[in-house]
């Protein structure tokens, strides 16, 4: 689905036939995958879009440039700091699928072939001196082998010349909004499954805090029947006055009678606030899952959704 050379091939030839001759003024990396070099030709900025996307690489005039990240990405920082001067030339590799940018000595190589898509710096010894997603290190020698391409044709061939790069840039940008809703879609299906089994958990640990009660009850029994208690003993059995019935309470062997039953009083406090902290985080979890239904969308998923597309 990346740029074929056929396409490539009428944008250099049309709409970005003007670049050879412009001077860079400036670099920018909106994404890890995106590269927009600002060029200026006289009377006009153009904004030229460099995208390495495995299956979606490309190249295209934009009309705006989205804000870098707060985190410089370390390619923007070596292109800055080396490309200068002008773009003296720009073409196809052998009229394949490797877009070849000239600024002096360096070349700046956009490949858009499938699994070999980059963005490389090279030197004039074609040794890399960077690259977007790393294909080769830096010192390695860039060699290119052409790839053949059954049946390739051009998707935009009933496009007029003029109109191509607006219609390059419009499909790409819907197949990332296609591909961007499809993965919001899967990120939210996998957080509900997370929630529902958080919600689970949540239950589990909620009655374990139903048990302080009990636990509570027993030691009162204990206290009530505190002369009965010796040490070393494993068990021992109480009168409930409530039901009429014989308890049998556990006990440590190697706590005295008195730390056995504040043993019990700290279990049944532990208990209780146990339940009560997984109460309020079930609560909590079920709002969050009433309002996933409703169709809210979680603030840590709500921008997994926005496509890096060109603007």
């Amino acid at each position: 689905m990346s740029l074929r050379a056929l396409e490539a091939e009428r944008l250099l030839d049309g709409p970005l036939r003007r670049l050879e001759g412009a001077a860079l003024q400036g670099v920018r990396q909106p994404s890890w995958d995106r590269v927009l070099l600002n060029l200026r030709i006289p009377g006009e900025t153009i904004l030229l879009d460099l995208v390495a996307t495995p299956t979606m690489a490309r190249f295209h005039r934009s009309s705006k440039a989205p804000p870098n990240p707060s985190q410089p990405f370390a390619f923007q920082g070596l292109l800055r700091a080396r490309l200068r001067g002008t773009l003296s030339r720009i073409r196809l590799l052998g009229g394949d699928r490797v877009l070849e940018l000239h600024f002096g000595d360096l070349r700046l190589m956009l490949v858009f072939a499938g699994s070999r898509t980059d963005l490389l710096l090279l030197d004039s010894q074609d040794e890399v001196l960077g690259s977007l997603r790393q294909s080769l290190s830096v010192g390695d020698r860039f060699q290119w082998s052409p790839m053949e391409a059954a049946d390739v044709v051009d998707r935009f061939v009933e496009v007029p010349d003029e109109d191509l790069n607006e219609a390059v840039r419009a499909f790409y940008l819907e197949r990332e909004q296609v591909l961007a809703d499809s993965r919001a879609q899967a990120a939210l299906r996998s957080y509900r499954k997370r929630l529902l089994r958080r919600i689970g958990k949540q239950h589990e640990e909620s009655a374990r805090g139903e048990q302080a009660a009990v636990l509570r009850a027993r030691a009162d029994l204990l206290k009530g029947s505190f002369h009965l208690l010796r040490r070393g003993a494993a068990e021992v059995e109480v009168h409930d006055w409530s039901s009429g019935e014989g308890v049998v309470i556990p006990l440590d062997p190697s706590l005295s009678p008195a730390d056995n039953l504040e043993r019990l009083y700290r279990k049944a406090a532990k208990a209780q606030r146990s339940g009560e902290l997984a109460a309020a985080r079930l609560a909590e979890s079920q709002r969050l899952l009433e309002e996933l239904d409703a169709g809210a969308i979680p603030p840590g998923l709500a921008s997994s959704g926005q496509p890096g597309s060109s603007p």
